[in-house]
C-alpha cells in the first residue's frame, strides 16, 4: 500500500523557494577561501553594538557564541546575517 503526503501547493512553492534559497547560499561558499578571524571578529563587533547602542541584550549571549563557533557555523551566521563574505576574502 503506497501512501502520500499531499501538501497544499503553496506549502510545496515556499519549500521549493527555501531549497533553491540555501543552493544559492552554499555554491556562494563552497570555493571560496575567507579570513575567519576577520568575520569572527567583526560578527562580534556587530553584537556588541546591538547591545551598547541597541540595547538588545541577547546580544551578549550571541557574542560568547560567536567565539565559540566552528568556521561553518560562523559562515552560516555571516550569510545568515547579509554579510558580504567576498570581503573577507583572503
Amino acid at each position: 500500500m503506497l501512501t502520500y503526503l499531499c501538501f497544499d501547493k503553496h506549502f510545496e512553492l515556499y519549500l521549493l523557494f527555501v531549497f533553491r534559497r540555501i543552493e544559492q547560499r552554499i555554491s556562494k561558499v563552497r570555493y571560496m577561501k575567507v579570513d575567519i578571524e576577520r568575520i569572527r571578529k567583526d560578527l562580534l563587533d556587530n553584537s556588541y553594538a546591538a547591545f551598547f547602542i541597541g540595547g538588545y541584550g541577547g546580544a551578549i549571549v550571541e557574542a560568547h557564541d560567536i567565539e565559540n563557533m566552528s568556521p561553518d557555523e560562523l559562515i552560516d551566521l555571516a550569510v545568515e546575517q547579509g554579510v558580504d563574505l567576498n570581503k573577507y576574502q583572503s
